[in-house]
């Protein structure tokens, strides 16, 4: 059977031309009534199916003229919508001679099915009589009304359905613009607008080159690839003035004809996120770090003893001999001092469970310095004022040495250009019951 579509949306009309063919009809397809009746003069259809709300001539109106049309009024018409789906909508369609009315949304099967069910009772070719001239002015003065009421409806559904887009645009967290095809901003929700410290009217015309701060399209534009495939990208960019790294998403919205219509981003500062990335990955390579110098510690630990061993037994002949020995003191020194560094490396670099019992926190203090003046740079000074006397503490002696070890390590990396002094004090503090109730931890 030879059918002509009467659809404005062009998805509708690509699954009804789909579903006619996979059946071996033969299609045609008008936007619109006007464009339908263009068609109908050169090449005259079977069946119309249409829909009723459609832009320049609705259906009903198409319907109207077509059985005004003695080249035409034969022909049947069947209406295929999701509005005017009413009781007085569907009478006013039979009284101006459609065949059958189906209401959207069928699957394909059951459309089908309703198709053959609404097309069984026709003849082809019968021709249908002229409506007699009370049936036109009962449309004329029917079908304003229903047609102001339906757009009123429609008109309250679009306003509504515009107020949770609003709302919604607006709520997200994330930073959502729309662009162009040239990449220039059309909407910015308030997210963006608050990061910005700016206003949509301030961002809107601008292009995407604000999560960057360059003139120029970024490296690895997402935009730019979704431009070029229609696909889903995302990247990571970084903002040199602002400091700030930005996770952008690119998604493509079509048209009805399947071109690209807009862009959205949606925008992530994950500045924080990163520099945790960051501090995990150091963490991982310090606890790397820490293993492998245990191990070497280990060894020079070995060597360190067989040196110390050997020097003690060549003094001991040296001075059986009479000579002096002063040296092989400085060698002894030596080892020593080298012996207590691989000490301070291999507790430090030793995972062990934490246990409280008492330490003197001068003592800890003081090994812990030794380990950070040798691998401090000499343009950093690190001046002590602790006191001896300050009596003992209940806590872990690891814990400990990892806290003035960690504290002097964000001291220098607060230092200008790796110069400065660092001041450590420790003294003897009497709290009072204040103290302790500020501090949720503390027990006496």
């Amino acid at each position: 059977m030879k059918t002509l579509i009467v659809e404005d949306r062009g998805d509708d009309r690509r699954l009804l031309r789909y579903n006619l063919e996979h059946h071996d009809w033969q299609v045609m397809e008008a936007g619109d009534g006007i464009q339908a009746l263009e068609l109908m003069t050169e090449s005259k259809p079977d069946l119309v199916i249409s829909d009723a709300l459609m832009p320049r001539m609705d259906g009903f109106e198409l319907l109207r003229r077509m059985k005004n049309d003695p080249a035409l009024r034969d022909i049947h018409f069947i209406f295929y919508s999701a509005v005017y789906t009413g009781y007085n909508e569907r009478e006013l369609a039979r009284s101006l001679g459609a065949d059958a009315y189906l209401i959207k949304p069928l699957n394909p099967h059951e459309f089908w099915r309703q198709l053959e069910e609404a097309i069984s009772g026709l003849s082809a070719g019968s021709e249908r009589p002229r409506q007699m001239a009370a049936e036109q002015e009962a449309f004329l003065s029917r079908y304003p009304g229903i047609v102001a009421t339906k757009l009123e409806e429609k008109v309250r559904e679009l306003k509504a359905v515009k107020e949770k887009w609003v709302k919604t645009f607006a709520a997200l967290h994330e930073m959502v613009i729309l662009m162009d095809r040239d990449k220039k901003i059309l909407q910015a929700n308030a997210s963006t607008c608050r990061f910005f410290e700016t206003t949509e009217d301030e961002l809107r015309g601008k292009s995407c080159e604000i999560f960057c701060g360059t003139d120029c399209p970024c490296k690895d534009c997402p935009g730019e690839r979704t431009i070029a495939d229609g696909g889903d990208h995302s990247a990571e960019i970084y903002h040199k003035h602002l400091r700030k790294t930005f996770e952008i998403n690119s998604s493509a919205v079509p048209d009805e004809d399947g071109k690209l219509d807009y862009l959205v981003y949606v925008v992530t500062d994950v500045t924080e996120r990163k520099r945790l990335e960051e501090e995990l990955f150091q963490a991982h390579k310090m606890e790397a770090m820490g293993t492998l110098a245990g191990g070497i510690a280990h060894d020079f630990n070995n060597i360190l003893t067989a040196v110390l061993g050997y020097s003690e037994l060549a003094k001991d002949e040296v001075l059986a001999k009479g000579m002096s020995a002063s040296y092989l003191d400085e060698v002894i020194k030596a080892t020593l001092r080298a012996r207590d560094m691989v000490k301070q490396i291999l507790s430090f670099s030793h995972k062990k469970v934490g246990h409280l019992q008492p330490i003197a926190p001068h003592l800890i203090i003081e090994e812990a310095l030794k380990l950070l003046r040798s691998s401090m740079p000499s343009s950093v000074n690190i001046r002590t004022k602790i006191d001896c006397d300050c009596g003992k503490i209940n806590g872990d002696p690891t814990k400990l040495h990892q806290i003035i070890v960690n504290l002097c390590t964000n001291a220098l990396k607060a230092l200008d250009d790796e110069k400065g002094v660092i001041d450590i004090h420790l003294c003897r503090r009497q709290l009072s019951a204040n103290d302790l109730r500020a501090q949720d931890e503390a027990r006496p």
